[in-house]
């Protein structure tokens, strides 16, 4: 039986990667050495392999060209009715499986809100790059007392027992609405702390999709339903979200090189020379010590030579000031290539 069960999960994956793999073509274009091991092709791809932002045009194009179709499977309605009855009766809900599960999630909190309007839905997206719950509460917590006066600061205990008070005063239930909750960044051991400590408060459920077939020995959420199920729909804003900050990133390091070959030479002998400083203190520069550095580099004489210099940096936003010092907010591989030019 187990053997069966074990030929039907492949045969669904072979399937799925087979409709649904948006890297497929992208990646035999791009010619990237693969080996075969155990009768399966074992792709090994690294992100420096890919044109970050060729990949975003081709996945943009597959969104347009073809859009997704939703296929949850023949009993989908009764899976949606038992999800449905299983978030009303009080359970939190985790559903795996393949293929996104996007759609469904909202489908599902769409019908409860449609029937049951007590309800308050409160989306998170935990592929998001710079997903957290705690963020989450904060924004949460300010869209339900919008004109209130914060009267403390922010703490996961106040938070709660406020949000908690809240919903038994207007006879509301809240229900988090999380995709992807083994999310790179949710997976931290602060975020699954806080989902766990949220799971036991009444009048707060979580309904939430995972992919990482581990998240049900980590996960530590309370009285919480197990469900599978395969969409078999495609990754394809999960993927986009993946590598939109490394396209944004690679677009900026572009643009700081357009921007240094416009600066003339003493601004440019600056930059170096506040480059070669970061490299040893990565938390900033003083303008005082900035200033005794480069007099004594003969790269400038004077105080006000160096302010007029460093105004024309500030406003190219090459540099920045934060906490009274001098930042270059750039990799330390930007950094390392600025500190190592060699300037005549």
């Amino acid at each position: 039986m187990i053997q069966n069960e074990d030929i039907q999960t492949n045969k669904e994956k072979i399937n799925y990667i087979e409709r649904y793999d948006p890297l497929n073509d992208y990646i035999q274009a791009s010619q990237i050495k693969t080996t075969k091991a155990q009768n399966e092709q074992d792709i090994n791809l690294q992100l420096k392999d890919l044109d970050l932002k060729e990949l975003n045009k081709y996945l943009t194009s597959i969104v347009i060209e073809e859009p997704p179709k939703i296929k949850i499977f023949e009993d989908g309605i009764d899976f949606l009715e038992q999800i449905k009855d299983q978030i009303l009766c009080g359970y939190n809900c985790l559903i795996y499986g393949y293929g996104s599960k996007q759609k469904l999630l909202e489908r599902i909190a769409q019908n409860i809100i449609n029937e049951h309007q007590g309800y308050i839905i409160f989306q998170i997206k935990g592929y998001r790059p710079q997903a957290s719950i705690k963020m989450s509460l904060i924004h949460l917590i300010d869209s339900l007392r919008p004109n209130e006066q914060k009267k403390e600061k922010f703490s996961i205990e106040n938070t709660l027992q406020w949000l908690q008070n809240y919903l038994k005063k207007n006879n509301k239930k809240l229900l988090f609405l999380i995709h992807s909750i083994d999310g790179k960044n949710l997976w931290s051991q602060q975020n699954q702390e806080l989902l766990s400590k949220i799971s036991f408060i009444k009048k707060i459920q979580i309904l939430a999709s995972f992919d990482n077939y581990r998240y049900s020995t980590v996960g530590k959420l309370n009285n919480t339903l197990f469900n599978s199920c395969n969409t078999y729909a495609p990754y394809i804003e999960e993927i986009q979200q993946c590598f939109d900050q490394q396209i944004n990133k690679q677009n900026r390091e572009d643009g700081l090189w357009y921007i240094i070959e416009s600066l003339n030479d003493n601004q440019n002998t600056i930059l170096t020379q506040l480059a070669r400083l970061l490299q040893n203190q990565s938390e900033g520069v003083t303008f005082e010590h900035f200033f005794t550095s480069c007099k004594d580099e003969m790269i400038i004489s004077y105080r006000d030579t160096l302010k007029d210099n460093l105004k024309e940096l500030l406003q190219s936003g090459i540099v920045e000031i934060k906490k009274e010092k001098y930042i270059i907010n750039h990799s330390d591989k930007i950094i390392q290539q600025l500190a190592s030019r060699q300037l005549v």
